[in-house]
């Protein structure tokens, strides 16, 4: 299916977010892009399509992402917390778990609040077992109340994942013989 999309139609910013939001998931860099600067040239650019850009750019590089966060001001806008924790993402992405983890602690010099979705999203991007147990014992010493309601949660969370993977030796006997009867 092939859509034409006429940019000089007076356009509704949650029209054209969900259009780069869309193209972004695609990874169509070529239409995110243009779609993008149609918005920059209405001049309603908002913090949802900071967070979505901020993901567009994860997708290229780490340094694509900190060219774009730098240049956000240049729009007249402060970054929110979805910006900071797309932000942090893109850190966790290229295995920056150090400074993702510093991202997070320079919220509260702009007076953002460090709330248990941001540390969800960050104990949930950081791969390294290591690294997780770090921000495990940051979260306990910094946030101790958010880390105490995030933690049974998380943890159930991986137990789950690790249960749907085991195979045990009678789900292995019952398909051995259904293949041995010839089901």
């Amino acid at each position: 299916m092939l859509m034409k999309l006429d940019l000089s139609l007076q356009q509704n910013i949650k029209i054209m977010n969900s259009l780069l939001g869309a193209y972004c998931s695609l990874q169509d860099f070529f239409k995110t892009n243009e779609i993008f600067d149609s918005i920059i040239s209405n001049g309603e650019l908002n913090n949802e399509t900071v967070s979505i850009m901020i993901k567009l750019n994860t997708y290229i590089s780490l340094g694509h992402v900190q060219q774009f966060w730098n240049g956000i001001y240049e729009f007249g806008l402060l970054p929110d917390e979805d910006n900071y924790k797309q932000f942090v993402v893109a850190h966790c992405y290229y295995e920056r778990y150090d400074d993702a983890l510093r991202v997070v602690e320079g919220m509260k010099d702009y007076d953002l609040e460090v709330r248990g979705d941001l540390i969800e999203t960050l104990y949930k991007w950081t791969k390294n077992d290591e690294k997780r147990l770090v921000l495990e014992r940051w979260a306990r010493e910094n946030y101790k109340g958010i880390w105490n309601e995030l933690e049974p949660r998380l943890k159930i969370e991986g137990e789950v994942k690790q249960d749907k993977n085991e195979v045990n030796e009678s789900n292995v006997f019952v398909t051995k013989e259904f293949i041995h009867e010839g089901y």
